[in-house]
């Protein structure tokens, strides 16, 4: 049972609006009604409640070739100048900051993150090639090591003890290109 809640928006280059939305999650029966009011804990918690905040949010897509179709902007299989790949990580890093920070994500001790791509049409693509981007987005979100780049430090490191990265998911068919992490959140 999940409850969607639209939890904020920023501007992003170009005039684009993207949203970040928030789910509370419970498995327990008993306290149904809990789960609608999202911003309250559980009034009498149980053994079977369990609290999960799953925020969606958007990350930015680049196009590769003038007048080219949106696209992931970092890919494996890119062999592209450091300076670009550098301003492609800034450009996910901020982006996902800034969509993380209107969204209010709470800090916890365990974070999941899922990397979604809807890429609008049915060819065959490896989902391995995203890691790149996935690893950007999540940099954003923990602290880190580097002195030179400060996360919004929702957990101490990205190390699997703090954060998992589970492998990027592509959803074929046709539609609207999209790409957008999902983070979920463990208190």
């Amino acid at each position: 049972m999940a409850v969607p809640e639209r939890a904020g928006h920023h501007h992003r280059a170009g005039g684009e609006v993207t949203t970040a939305t928030r789910w509370n999650i419970t498995r327990c029966e008993q306290h149904r009604d809990w789960m609608l009011n999202l911003d309250a804990d559980c009034p009498d918690p149980c053994d079977n409640c369990t609290y999960r905040a799953v925020y969606e949010l958007d990350v930015p897509m680049v196009a590769r070739r003038r007048g080219g179709p949106l696209e992931p902007p970092l890919n494996a299989n890119d062999r592209i100048h450091f300076r670009v790949r550098s301003q492609r990580t800034r450009l996910i890093r901020e982006a996902v900051l800034v969509a993380a920070k209107a969204a209010r994500i709470p800090t916890g001790s365990h974070l999941t993150v899922t990397l979604h791509y809807r890429p609008g049409d049915n060819r065959r693509r490896d989902a391995d090639n995203l890691v790149p981007t996935l690893k950007a987005a999540c940099d954003a979100l923990a602290r880190g090591s580097r002195r030179d780049w400060v996360g919004l430090e929702l957990v101490p490191d990205d190390t699997p003890k703090h954060m998992t990265k589970n492998m990027p998911v592509i959803h074929p068919g046709p539609g609207d290109r999209r790409l957008w992490i999902e983070v979920e959140i463990t208190p």
